[in-house]
């Protein structure tokens, strides 16, 4: 019994000495995005809507720029959710002959429903075809890092077919696309102007938030190869993507950026531009200029991804910007009211930062965002956790994670104020997931069940089960013994006794 028991602990000691926790975000197996159709652009294909919405917004040329060769654009990447649709960023239009082509990037979620981001992609509709053919899908981040820019172009061959570039580099993928369509049978647009969108495509509602991203330098290509031209002027363009429904009005917006030419926002929380609004060139430009420095709660600088400030005597007036350094601005007093960091605005409200641009071209400002450090404890013995991956996400759904240092700390550096789901994991031990709303520097505590916790979690069952079973077989033991049968010596009759009156004894005198 006693070695039974003996190799029962082992057994369990060495499964959870080899036992694997589950690592998030570990990749088991090639992700494979959905393959959701982006575009064509409403207006032009005359489609039976569908049950789902295409929100389309960006921006567009006009006739000077229509009939081109080519055309591209500058993106930068932003990290956005999509839930179960797709959104994309990128520059396209109509050929001559009704065909329709297109290349940007896009987020997705994979056919396992995890997160696809961030892949460049191409698509291409044949005239009078637009169920042809499926978008061909980069390998995910392939359009990353956050933050940063690329370019995307497409390219008439002069021979019927187009082919697609990012950041000069042919867009092939084995086994599924060479980056050049099949001959679509025209080599320019004819009276269709490029456009360059922001689109949440394929959803079933309004309520994705969409970037916004940035996009800038849209540029057309006339006959020659190398005679590119930037797009003059551009308007600002809200529309839906064929066969979108349109029952429900199309909630995003695109916005230019305040004294840049050829530069703008599309997507979420920027506001729509009326019909035939002209995005630039700019008849006037400010007269003065700002600086704008951003710091979290310890001092450092950083950078939103985009913010936006109001006249303090006119607040429909305002103006826009993606970079902080002397920056065009009229001379006034300007109130900033929203800093986009991660989708969280971290601009302080009460009060909010001003400055009267007639007297000073800078303005500081102490932003919300802070430090957050998750502390990391055994759940029934109070040591720090060392080694323990934590993950959590911004508000975007931007995934983080940080691993606890010797003291149990994981640190995340700057963190916007929203609702936080943070999972910590340690090797061999078990998930702990915890929900918090931060809102300021925050030093929170999670627990968790690591190898020490399980193995006294086993072992201390198993060895008050041992000792049980011990003591019981040592008093059965001693029952047993004390009622053992005890065999008592018995006396051994004489074989042959003398016969009564003989022998050699003698009697009294007178009896012989």
């Amino acid at each position: 019994m006693r070695t039974r028991a003996l190799g029962i602990i082992g057994l369990l000691f060495l499964l959870v000495l080899i036992g694997k926790s589950p690592q998030m975000g570990a990749v088991t197996d090639v992700k494979r995005p959905l393959l959701i159709h982006e575009g064509p652009i409403q207006g032009v294909e005359q489609q039976t809507p569908t049950g789902a919405y295409w929100f389309q917004v960006g921006t567009e040329g006009d006739a000077s720029s229509a009939g081109h060769y080519g055309a591209s654009v500058m993106i930068r990447t932003v990290y956005d959710q999509a839930n179960n649709d797709a959104h994309s960023y990128w520059v396209g239009g109509y050929l001559a002959n009704g065909a329709f082509i297109q290349v940007g990037y896009l987020t997705t979620v994979s056919t396992d429903g995890s997160p696809y981001c961030c892949a460049w992609f191409y698509e291409y509709f044949e005239s009078q075809n637009s169920s042809c053919c499926p978008p061909i899908i980069g390998p995910e981040f392939s359009a990353g890092p956050m933050g940063s820019w690329h370019s995307y172009k497409m390219d008439s061959n002069l021979n019927g077919t187009w082919s697609f570039y990012m950041d000069g580099k042919l867009l092939t993928l084995p086994g599924s696309g060479t980056g050049t369509t099949p001959n679509l049978g025209t080599d320019n647009s004819g009276t269709h102007p490029p456009a360059a969108l922001a689109e949440v495509a394929d959803t079933s509602s309004d309520r994705d938030t969409l970037g916004p991203a940035e996009f800038g330098s849209l540029s057309y290509r006339a006959i020659q190869p190398t005679d590119w031209h930037l797009v003059q002027p551009g308007f600002g363009l809200v529309t839906y993507g064929a066969p979108s429904k349109k029952d429900l009005p199309n909630p995003y917006g695109s916005v230019e950026i305040t004294g840049v030419d050829n530069d703008f926002l599309a997507g979420s929380k920027v506001p729509q531009p009326a019909s035939n609004t002209m995005f630039w060139p700019l008849t006037v430009y400010p007269l003065n200029k700002l600086t704008v420095e951003f710091h979290d709660k310890t001092g450092n600088i950083f950078f939103p991804d985009w913010i936006t400030l109001y006249q303090s005597s006119n607040p429909s007036n305002r103006v826009y910007y993606t970079a902080y350094s002397q920056q065009l601005i009229n001379p006034a007093e300007w109130t900033l009211d929203v800093a986009m960091w991660h989708n969280s605005n971290v601009s302080p409200q009460n009060p909010r930062p001003s400055v009267d641009t007639q007297l000073s071209n800078r303005l500081l400002v102490n932003a919300r965002v802070f430090p957050l450090i998750v502390h990391i404890v055994g759940y029934l013995l109070p040591y720090p956790v060392v080694g323990a991956k934590v993950f959590t996400s911004y508000p975007d759904s931007l995934a983080i994670n940080a691993t606890s240092d010797q003291n149990g700390d994981a640190a995340f550096g700057q963190v916007p104020p929203g609702n936080y789901t943070i999972r910590a994991v340690t090797p061999r031990g078990l998930q702990s997931t915890t929900h918090s709303q931060i809102t300021d520097s925050t030093n929170l505590t999670v627990r968790i069940f690591g190898l020490p916790e399980l193995l006294f979690i086993l072992i201390v069952p198993v060895a008050a089960a041992i000792i049980v079973v011990a003591v019981a077989v040592q008093r059965e033991r001693a029952r047993k013994k004390m009622w053992e049968p005890t065999t008592m010596p018995s006396p051994v009759p004489p074989s042959n006794p003398p016969p009564l009156g003989t022998g050699n004894m003698t009697g009294p005198a007178g009896y012989s």
